[in-house]
């Protein structure tokens, strides 16, 4: 079902920002594309509601784009269902929105404040919800990883393996000791 769904949005977002050719085709390659066959028949996984969820959001981001207020609304469940399925996919939504908002200022625009601030309210919503209710914002997302932060832990052997001897040879350079 959600395979289907991503199929018919990418048609969507396609003709919207080519022609109906190439969303017909953009349709049809992803609908029997192998592994959007698999992940569609196969009900664990949620790869298919993902990429429906962000097929969803820029077909949504387009109808605001468009003028539609009520695409904003609909933006803003899709993203908090997004977050709530698969945090890092909505991180690079989010990413995205931001980095189309600061090219849309810089371009000083009259018609695309309206939108963009349409699209921060639903992206400022979204967080605002998750905020609320404690979980972590994309911002403490993105401080998890930072570099100074992850630590890296040793390897443990499984049980009734035996661990791994050391090296019979010892590092060849002194920097790798």
């Amino acid at each position: 079902f959600w395979g289907a769904a991503a199929a018919g949005l990418l048609f969507l977002v396609a003709r919207r920002v080519a022609d109906e050719a190439v969303a017909v085709i953009a349709g049809l390659l992803y609908a029997f594309w192998l592994s959007s066959v698999v992940w569609s028949s196969y009900s664990v996984l949620r790869d298919s509601l993902v990429w429906a969820l962000i097929l969803g959001a820029v077909w949504l981001v387009l109808r605001v784009v468009d003028g539609s207020t009520l695409a904003a609304v609909g933006l803003f469940f899709v993203l908090v269902s997004l977050r709530w399925i698969r945090p890092y996919a909505a991180v690079f939504v989010f990413m995205g929105l931001a980095l189309s908002g600061l090219l849309a200022l810089r371009a000083r625009s009259r018609a695309a404040r309206r939108p963009a601030l349409l699209l921060a309210a639903s992206v400022l919503a979204c967080e605002a919800s998750f905020f609320f209710t404690g979980y972590p914002t994309v911002a403490q997302m993105m401080g998890v990883y930072l570099p100074g932060r992850i630590i890296l832990k040793e390897r443990v052997p499984l049980e009734g393996e035996r661990p791994e001897r050391p090296p019979l040879l010892g590092p060849s350079l002194p920097a790798n000791a």
